[in-house]
């Protein structure tokens, strides 16, 4: 037998990609310190030093993870002199957290 075929229509295509990029940005969410990284970003820009502080990691570790995150236009940036502030990249990025955290409490048991 041959190989299986791959369809070759451009929504096909297109349609993994999204899939891919899809699977991306739920894997860098999945890592604890990034995404304590994200939600400390929803209350408003803040530079590495105070998100170090705020989430109690190493400003280098924070550093590392603001990369990761800026790769898939999660977190935004802007230079200030010689500082530079991070956010969130846009509505999108808010609305994801949003239901991540709604459906994170209603599958919590009651207590």
């Amino acid at each position: 037998m041959g190989h299986a075929h791959i369809s070759s229509k451009p929504g096909a295509v297109r349609q993994r990609a999204v899939v891919s990029r899809m699977a991306e940005i739920f894997k860098v969410l999945s890592d604890p310190a990034r995404l304590r990284i994200v939600l400390t970003l929803q209350h408003g820009e803040r530079c590495v030093g105070d998100i170090s502080a705020i989430t109690e990691l190493s400003p280098s570790l924070v550093s590392h993870h603001l990369r990761n995150l800026r790769q898939l236009n999660l977190v935004g940036y802007e230079r200030r002199g010689r500082q530079t502030f991070y956010q969130l990249a846009d509505a999108h990025v808010i609305a994801l957290l949003a239901v991540a955290h709604d459906h994170a409490i209603e599958a919590m048991p009651q207590s």
